[in-house]
């Protein structure tokens, strides 16, 4: 999915789906959108389908032509008083989820609100739309043949802001479906060698892999035992990250286990 920030109103943005988010029983006086579309979200939508912006409700309005895209998903976010950044995430995903399922759904465009921490707003859209659309299809016969191929993020503050946060929650994103991919591997794919191949695929990471003898000229012969329950041999990964002005060292030790080590 290809993510790209714009300054233009969100109402101006060509897409084939916005996503427009309301709190609970938000006032539509001054809503544009309702405007465009002739008070079809005051007098129809929200006084007879009795959306009321709840937390979790959603929408499927068709335009009619009235605007840049076909279709508006109107989403609740409910009480603007307890919407909070775990609601917003929980937000994005089913929405896009949802919308990732639908049919000419190639381009989606929504908002940053800017209510609250604009960057953090920022981050989460982008990458709770990449871990909320995320699915490890390569063994299905079956895929996803409408998936969403842009969101474009209206916003009407600072570009460069809000285009950094994107472009971190890109990152963020990205990494965990790498480590879902990884996980959902079958064993026969995943072995120590090609667990060790993946790391150094990384960019931006020092790797150094030691193979089994020079674990065992290490000492590390608990590590080695565990290891000889696989018909493949282990690898010992060591990863190494230089950020910018470093202050201090900081050790994770993960297991990395690709066999049921029976509880190890």
């Amino acid at each position: 999915m290809k993510i790209t920030v714009t300054q233009k109103h969100l109402l101006d943005v060509e897409a084939d789906i916005y996503i427009v988010r309301f709190y609970k029983n938000q006032d539509l006086s001054q809503c544009r959108l309702n405007e465009l579309l002739n008070g079809q979200l005051s007098d129809y939508v929200f006084s007879k389908e009795e959306f009321t912006g709840d937390f979790g409700q959603t929408y499927l309005l068709p335009t009619m032509g009235k605007l840049n895209a076909n279709k508006v998903l109107l989403v609740g976010l409910g009480e603007k008083e307890k919407f909070n950044f775990d609601k917003l995430r929980q937000a994005v995903s089913k929405t896009l989820q949802k919308c990732d399922t639908m049919k000419n759904n190639k381009k989606v465009a929504i908002r940053v609100f800017g209510d609250f921490d604009i960057e953090k707003e920022a981050q989460i859209i982008a990458e709770d739309a990449i871990i909320g659309t995320y699915d490890f299809d390569k063994y299905k016969s079956k895929k996803n043949e409408t998936p969403i191929e842009e969101l474009i993020i209206s916003t009407a503050q600072n570009l460069d802001t809000v285009e950094k946060a994107v472009r971190k929650g890109e990152i963020i994103g990205n990494s965990t479906t790498f480590a879902r991919d990884l996980i959902n591997e079958p064993a026969q794919e995943i072995i120590p060698q090609t667990l060790a191949n993946k790391a150094k695929s990384i960019e931006g990471i020092d790797v150094t892999v030691y193979d089994e003898n020079q674990i065992q000229e290490m000492g590390l012969n608990a590590y080695y035992a565990v290891g000889k329950g696989s018909i493949n041999p282990p690898r010992l990964i060591y990863m190494k990250y230089l950020g910018q002005n470093p202050k201090k060292k900081v050790a994770l030790i993960g297991k990395g286990l690709t066999f049921d080590s029976g509880g190890m």
